[in-house]
């Protein structure tokens, strides 16, 4: 097991400001020492820079942070106005969404985790959950 920062800037889902340092959001590594196979789990990624993919290197899965389809969703719903990436999540769908990197990936596995209620990703066969799986996520 290794733990990595993601570099996010999560905040506290009620925090005015945000207080938050980039390296208190963890990722963590785990590698079954009888296969060498690599699960990579990221519940808050704020952006797929090279410090973070360095640590999908050889992962087989990935479990990652799918909180937001849209950056503006909360604001879209009329909830907040703060956005995923205010808040230190990757939108999946928006430029330079998680999405669209990770389908240039070799992981054989990915998993989106940690998704909001109002992500419409979580409703079956909706047009939206249908675009991720279409990318094998």
């Amino acid at each position: 097991l290794q733990a990595f920062s993601t570099l996010s800037t999560k905040t506290l889902a009620y925090s005015v400001e945000s207080t938050a340092h980039p390296e208190s959001t963890v990722g963590y590594r785990i590698t079954d020492v009888r296969t060498n196979r690599t699960l990579v789990y990221m519940p808050a990624v704020q952006e797929l820079n090279t410090v973070v993919r360095s640590q999908l290197q050889d992962c087989v899965c990935l479990l990652i942070d799918g909180t937001c389809r849209h950056d503006d969703e909360l604001a879209r719903l009329g909830i907040s106005s703060k956005t995923a990436r205010a808040m230190g999540h990757l939108p999946v769908v928006d430029k330079n969404g998680s999405l669209e990197q990770l389908a240039t990936l070799d992981i054989e596995r990915i998993i989106y985790i940690h998704m909001n209620n109002t992500n419409p990703m979580l409703i079956e066969n909706s047009l939206q959950r249908q675009a991720v799986e279409a990318n094998h996520i």
